[in-house]
């Protein structure tokens, strides 16, 4: 079986785009761990049928939504409906030491360093960035975490702050509890998954 960055390119698979042209894309791609764009590029009825093609095959396109979206775009840009271009504007954390994400990404106490460099962090990957995280860098990300955190509790931060109750690292008591709640929500969630995968597999092996 051969392999592009969109599709597994088996010859059962090859019958259900026969015009396109996979080995001219074949570097062409990007992650869609961090994309923006425009509405109305592409149908819903052609992403309807896409995604119906994904139930029958679940294996068609490789790394699911990605190999998918990657597909769409590359096919629009062949018949001429669209113009594609690359920019890195990404930065995808495994590839990248923490002594390196910590000299880019610099914070004196809870506040941002700009480095001059403009990038969207796409944290991929088994280690997320929560908040008390050692396996991976997570500063920026707990800036953002706590930035909403503020918006969404502006008036009662605002009374806490007024009231000098106590910080931890620059957060106070209260973001802190909320992000280590928000943390063990997602440590639940994980092995709960994991935990339900071992099941299934044993029971597969046992009938």
């Amino acid at each position: 079986m051969k392999t592009s960055a969109l599709i597994s390119l088996t010859p059962q698979n090859w019958k259900y785009f026969p015009d396109f042209d996979w080995e001219a894309h074949r570097h062409h791609y990007f992650c869609t761990g961090v994309f923006f764009g425009s509405r109305d590029i592409f149908s819903l009825d052609e992403y309807a049928e896409i995604l119906d093609l994904m139930s029958r095959e679940p294996r068609l396109f490789l790394l699911g939504d990605q190999g998918m979206l990657n597909f769409m775009l590359c096919r629009a840009a062949d018949s001429g409906r669209i113009r594609l271009g690359q920019e890195s504007i990404q930065l995808i954390v495994p590839d990248w030491e923490q002594q390196k994400l910590q000299e880019d990404f610099r914070f004196e106490r809870v506040e941002p360093c700009y480095s001059g460099k403009d990038v969207v962090v796409h944290w991929c990957g088994p280690n997320k960035p929560t908040f008390e995280s050692s396996q991976v860098y997570s500063k920026a990300m707990t800036f953002f975490r706590r930035k909403f955190i503020q918006d969404a509790n502006r008036n009662y931060l605002q009374a806490q702050t007024s009231s000098n109750q106590p910080s931890v690292n620059g957060l106070s008591l209260m973001e802190s509890m909320q992000l280590k709640s928000e943390d063990f929500q997602y440590y639940m969630l994980k092995y709960k998954n994991k935990m339900l995968r071992k099941l299934r597999i044993k029971q597969k092996i046992y009938t």
